[in-house]
């Protein structure tokens, strides 16, 4: 009985998950989730209900049977969610606005918007946002005299996730609803992967000076490969 009571617990709590997010997004992917857990989730109750000795049979049919095919029919229903949309299994539960890259002196050498689903971003003054992030950063760093960096700025709508180079020399910020895990280690690999690429010299001419052009095209590679998830608007 308590790994009845388990079963449906979670296909409840992710039924409820799934509605809200489809209300939201309005996505197809959405709603097969739901019907599959439905399943999945009726299959259950014919199956407490043989143990029980509520229901043996339905015309002859065994009520285990029917749970069995009642489940395959929700496991199938995912794999097709699944396989008509692989972008599916990337999907982050907040929705993410923006993408920046910018130096320590808060020049913003990069600058995507992303595209999402039932939430838009009001216009968004990239160089005054680079530029504040920069300078309290370096408010950090001067008032503690230590060697540390912001990773995360919280308000009651946004959240800004920040990144620095090991070498300080540049950052990258990510402006999303809400902070999620797997939004974090990508903003951590993409950092990863520029400074393995040993090219940032190629587009940072100096301090406050940065070619514009280089910049993207190195670094628009590497997002799509960190953040295989995300659709930037181009």
């Amino acid at each position: 009985m308590s790994y009845f009571i388990l079963i449906n617990s979670v296909c409840i709590f992710a039924i409820v998950q799934s509605y809200r997010y489809f209300t939201i997004y309005k996505e197809r992917e959405n709603l097969q989730e739901i019907i599959s857990l439905g399943f999945l989730l009726i299959a259950a109750w014919f199956t407490v209900s043989g143990d029980l000795g509520f229901v043996k049979e339905l015309n002859g049919i065994s009520i285990y049977l029917i749970s069995d095919i009642i489940s395959l029919l929700g496991v199938i229903g995912f794999v097709i969610t699944y396989l008509t949309n692989l972008d599916y299994i990337y999907r982050i539960p907040s929705p993410v606005y923006h993408i920046l890259g910018f130096d320590t002196t808060g020049v913003c050498f990069y600058n995507k918007k992303v595209k999402t689903r039932g939430f838009e971003l009001k216009p968004l003054q990239e160089i005054l946002l680079t530029g504040v992030l920069s300078a309290i950063s370096s408010l950090f760093k001067d008032a503690f005299q230590e060697n540390i960096f912001l990773e995360q700025l919280l308000s009651s709508k946004y959240t800004i996730l920040l990144e620095f180079s090991k070498t300080d020399r540049f950052a990258f910020a990510i402006i999303a609803a809400k902070p999620t895990w797997y939004v974090m280690q990508s903003l951590k690999q993409l950092m990863k992967y520029l400074e393995a690429t040993n090219k940032v010299n190629t587009f940072q001419l100096r301090p406050g000076l940065v070619d514009l052009h280089k910049a993207e095209d190195i670094i628009s590679p590497l997002i799509e490969k960190a953040f295989p998830y995300l659709d930037l608007v181009e």
